[in-house]
């Protein structure tokens, strides 16, 4: 047999190699050639059976033992021949589509090349190249990538799992349900199975087949509907999605982290394997699948299919998978506002450009929501002291953070989606959920934090801890971006109150500006956001970029908005501030009724 795959990889070799002689020639050869993909099939088959029986056999089997077997060399040898002449036929371009349109329909060659790629205990050579064969199969073809997406299924049944489970623990014959033993291979076993092995090659190779027969029923005439409702299937399954995103590092890079050492920069452990995860992860959020990416990651995930209700059902915990998740979208994020910014034109908005208008109206508003969630889960704990395990609440302002910078990104910009204007995403998120309001909040909350921790220190020597700096200028960001050229958001940030709390014993007065009696408005320890906002200009020195960030929000809040303008213009000093410089020199700050400073020495 070793002798017939020798002389059929060389054929095929040479009808590569002649290909743009004669492409007549070429079809009709590499047609005749096709007819081999059932001995390929049998011969997958016939490795894998005899890979089954060696592991019954042996109780300790491994890979080097299964290997000094004649038989299972032969077999070895056999396969990775064969697979070599599959490889070579789907690289012959003028054929390519009809040689993947017959390995696919014709022969199903898809089912047992995904069978091989599962088996952990197979030649981690002929592996990789079913791995390289199944993503040539579904590449730029829509039809044999619709074929595979519809055969391969997310993840195997509950029980396929059972049996999975019985056969690696070797049970006894009778307990196994053979009715149920049938070769259903799962896109979740091959992750599984390549990523658990350590190898990331062919780990790569899997996701990149998943990935490409996506794109290929995307791009293809009348499929964009199908490729919605397949990658709604795909994201919202747990196994699949978890198993990805947990292999989306290298095992060397994990375990650095866990035992304390300096991680290395991204580009220094990005490989294939983690390439092609990210670039799955961003082509599903493209389609408007982030919601259901981020709920299937969660502890108690729970899956809305609705896409008008996507927000509804967001989970309330958070799990170090959401966190890589949100840092793929934001990096997908800050790389089309740089492209934007800088040639003016990109591909598709990444959190659902792909789909309509009203999907990315629910993914950013799910995001908001999602925000609001992980607010209260933290507010939670500070009111009711519940103890969590060590780091969790980290995650969740990580997550947070994140959140607010993926907003702020993509509020940024102002083209047209599905011909709207992204002003209506602005007004959506703003109006239908709590997501201005708690911005101020939090801003609140970090002026207070800012202004008592640097009090009666020289503008100049004022300091603040680099993630304050992060977290702060982002809010401002936020607040500015969502609220341009959205009167209505505009107003929301003049009517929301932020009040002042009791543990700053009024000293924020001395860095906010609150509003004087002669306008009308609350001067009961109650300020609201315009005046927080306000007071960011006030910490220059600490940190630049939040002063200009401050003022560009300030103007986007009072662009056109003439309330908003009349509160600020109304506004005036309502104290003094006397600093230790004064003092040492004995001078003291006067302040008359109209507002006018005056410095003169002072008698105490």
């Amino acid at each position: 047999m070793s002798e017939q795959w020798k002389k059929l990889l060389e054929t095929a070799r040479e009808i590569a190699k002649a290909a743009k002689e004669s492409d007549e020639q070429t079809a009709e050869s590499v047609n005749s050639l096709c007819t081999n993909f059932q001995e390929v099939q049998n011969l997958i088959h016939k490795y894998l059976l005899a890979l089954s029986k060696l592991s019954k056999q042996e109780e300790d089997y491994d890979r080097e033992e299964s290997e000094t077997s004649d038989f299972v060399k032969a077999v070895i040898v056999d396969s990775r021949r064969a697979l070599r002449f599959t490889m070579c036929l789907l690289s012959i371009e003028p054929t390519r589509g009809k040689v993947q349109d017959k390995a696919c329909s014709t022969f199903e060659l898809h089912k047992s090349i995904s069978s091989l790629i599962s088996h952990r205990k197979c030649d981690a050579k002929c592996r990789l190249m079913a791995a390289q064969i199944l993503c040539n199969l579904g590449t730029s073809n829509a039809s044999t990538a619709r074929r595979i997406l519809d055969d391969i299924k997310p993840s195997p049944t509950e029980s396929e799992v059972k049996n999975i489970l019985l056969e690696k623990l070797s049970v006894h014959e009778s307990e196994i349900d053979h009715a149920n033993m049938k070769e259903n291979p799962s896109w979740a076993q091959m992750v599984q199975s390549s990523g658990g092995s350590g190898s990331r090659n062919i780990l790569g190779a899997v996701v990149a087949a998943l990935h490409n027969a996506i794109a290929s029923v995307e791009n293809g005439h009348d499929d964009l509907d199908y490729a919605i409702n397949i990658t709604k299937e795909l994201s919202s399954d747990k196994m699949l999605m978890c198993n990805m995103i947990r292999y989306i590092l290298p095992s060397e890079v994990v375990q650095q982290g866990k035992e304390g050492e300096k991680v290395k920069e991204a580009s220094d452990f990005s490989d294939e394997a983690t390439e092609w995860i990210s670039r799955l992860v961003e082509k599903l959020c493209t389609l408007g699948m982030l919601p259901n990416i981020y709920r299937s990651l969660g502890s108690n995930a729970q899956v809305q299919n609705d896409k008008d209700d996507l927000e509804l059902k967001t989970s309330i915990g958070i799990a170090p998978e959401q966190l890589v998740l949100l840092h793929c979208a934001g990096s997908a994020i800050a790389e089309y506002t740089r492209t934007l910014h800088t040639v003016n034109h990109c591909d598709v908005h990444p959190l659902g450009g792909a789909c309509d208008f009203q999907v990315m109206k629910s993914t950013f508003r799910f995001l908001a929501t999602e925000y609001g969630n992980l607010r209260r889960k933290l507010k939670a704990t500070d009111d009711h002291d519940t103890e969590r395990y060590g780091g969790e609440n980290a995650c969740i302002e990580n997550a947070a953070t994140m959140i607010i910078d993926i907003l702020s990104n993509s509020m940024s910009v102002d083209e047209k989606v599905d011909g709207k204007s992204f002003v209506q995403i602005r007004l959506h998120v703003g109006q239908t959920t709590d997501m201005i309001p708690s911005l101020l909040l939090d801003l609140g909350v970090l002026v207070d934090k800012l202004g008592i921790e640097n009090r009666g220190i020289n503008a100049r020597e004022l300091k603040i801890e680099e993630s304050d700096q992060h977290l702060v200028t982002t809010i401002v960001q936020l607040i500015g971006n969502i609220c341009y050229r959205c009167p209505e958001n505009q107003d929301l940030v003049r009517k929301t109150n932020v009040p002042i709390p009791n543990a700053s014993n009024g000293n924020v007065e001395e860095y906010t500006q609150l509003p004087s009696k002669e306008s009308g408005a609350s001067n009961n320890g109650v300020r609201n956001g315009l005046h927080v906002l306000l007071s960011c200009t006030s910490f220059a020195y600490g940190c630049f970029t939040l002063r200009e960030w401050a003022i560009v929000a300030i103007r986007n809040v009072l662009e056109g908005n003439e309330e908003n303008q009349k509160q600020v213009e109304e506004l005036e000093a309502q104290q003094a501030l006397e600093t230790p410089e004064l003092q040492k020199l004995g001078m003291k700050v006067n302040l008359d009724k109209r507002g006018q400073v005056s410095v003169t020495p002072n008698d105490r």
